[in-house]
């Protein structure tokens, strides 16, 4: 397992668990796409299947926003491609990294705290995204 620079055609790959795959629809929009290649971007493999695209775009000279859409191929591997994204947050020092997780997604808080993320709402903020859901605001400062 290890990580390859993130390219457009591994968004074809990946099975999106239950509270990604609102997204499913904009992996096939040029613009989203191209959103996602503004800033650092990586996407993890295990052999030839891929796990999950990632990274982080700047929004202001101190914010960045890191995004990740995870394969349910990862199902058992969640150790190890925490440890990559780890890795790679930390040779990519921010000052302020922002990221969003659906407030009933449980195991979405896990791994931003996992990864050193802090949630800054804890009581959400109300319909964020597109799928109408409430979405809870992780930073990791440093």
């Amino acid at each position: 397992m290890h990580l390859v620079p993130f390219l457009p055609c591994h968004l074809k790959s990946l099975k999106l668990n239950e509270f990604q795959e609102f997204s499913a629809p904009f992996l096939d929009d040029e613009n989203y796409v191209t959103m996602l290649l503004d800033g650092v971007a990586y996407t993890a493999i295990d052999g030839d299947i891929v796990l999950g695209c990632g990274g982080m775009m700047q929004i202001t000279q101190n914010r960045w926003q890191a995004w990740a859409l995870v394969s349910t191929a990862t199902k058992g591997k969640m150790l190890k491609v925490t440890a990559l994204v780890r890795k790679f947050l930390n040779e990519h020092p921010v000052v302020r990294l922002e990221t969003v997780v659906r407030h009933d997604f449980e195991n979405g808080h896990r791994w931003a705290k996992a990864l050193g993320f802090v949630n800054e709402t804890p009581n959400g903020m109300k319909k964020y995204y597109e799928d109408g859901c409430d979405y809870d605001l992780y930073a990791r400062v440093m």
